[in-house]
């Protein structure tokens, strides 16, 4: 039976929630700050069901995924994502004095068996470092957009 992997991560960001919303909604600057991805091609103001495709790079291996836009709107945007693994993923933005407070959470089934389980291993570190790391960059590239 697949075991479900959820991480949640938040940041704070020195931008204002309509700016950190713009950067996700562009499928051009995806490259820019999330670390596995190679190259993305979709609308610059993603909506509900439009669908972003690209290269990725998923624990070594080079992978063609898509991204199905499920809902953008009132502080948030999620997305069905396959690269390899199937990932849904929403981004909540909330106002704060300083900023907007992104919080990423991604959900994903597990592989299953006995390699599925040594595969879960690197695939749970990997996608924490991902998370972290595409966190930070979203930060900067907001930050430096809304300047």
């Amino acid at each position: 039976m697949p075991s479900t992997f959820l991480s949640t991560r938040s940041r704070l960001i020195a931008a204002a929630p309509d700016d950190v919303l713009a950067v996700v909604r562009d499928a051009s600057s995806w490259p820019a700050w999330q670390p596995e991805i190679r190259s993305a091609s979709g609308s610059s103001e993603l909506k509900s069901d439009d669908v972003v495709r690209g290269d990725a790079d998923m624990l070594g291996f080079k992978v063609h995924g898509h991204s199905t836009i499920t809902e953008v709107g009132d502080g948030r945007f999620e997305e069905d994502v396959v690269v390899g693994v199937n990932l849904r993923i929403a981004f909540l933005f909330e106002p704060t004095p300083n900023g907007t407070r992104v919080t990423h959470r991604m959900t994903t089934q597990l592989p299953t068996g006995v390699m599925g389980r040594l595969l879960s291993v690197f695939l749970r570190r990997r996608l924490v470092h991902m998370q972290r790391t595409a966190l930070d960059r979203l930060a900067r590239h907001a930050e430096a957009s809304a300047s």
